[in-house]
């Protein structure tokens, strides 16, 4: 499969503008997206067990890995944003990065450090983009 194309238009959907969706139907629609990129890689199906609290459901192996009762305030953002940028780097060694140390990577990105915040989200989103279908891995 091919990446997708990555332009102004193919990012304008009109039907997921904000005047359309609110910010939680927007998570809905992105975990149905991912539960589908998902399957389609050969991972684990939550198809039709999206709300399953049991094993094999998809609410059921997230309080696996994360207990629901822990307000997201008790787990503390610094800890969501250590662990997607955890995926992040799992997903690059999977691919083939070697593995780094901290001050190795800081070196890297040092030509980042005076880009905008909003410009580093821009990139992000662009990177995401452009990544489009993700190779096959086994669950």
């Amino acid at each position: 499969m091919s990446n997708p194309v990555c332009t102004k238009a193919s990012l304008n959907i009109a039907c997921f503008d904000g005047t359309v969706l609110n910010p939680i139907a927007r998570k809905w629609f992105m975990i149905w997206f991912k539960v589908n990129e998902l399957q389609l890689n050969g991972g684990t199906n939550y198809l039709t067990g999206l709300v399953s609290g049991a094993s094999g459901g998809l609410i059921g192996d997230t309080t696996a890995l994360m207990d629901e009762k822990v307000s997201l305030d008790e787990i503390g953002r610094r800890h969501i944003g250590q662990w997607e940028l955890a995926v992040s780097y799992n997903t690059a060694l999977q691919a083939g990065m070697a593995a780094q140390t901290n001050s190795q990577i800081m070196q890297s990105v040092k030509c980042l450090m005076n880009v905008r915040e909003s410009m580093l989200d821009r990139m992000i989103l662009f990177l995401d983009c452009q990544l489009g279908v993700h190779k096959s891995y086994p669950q």
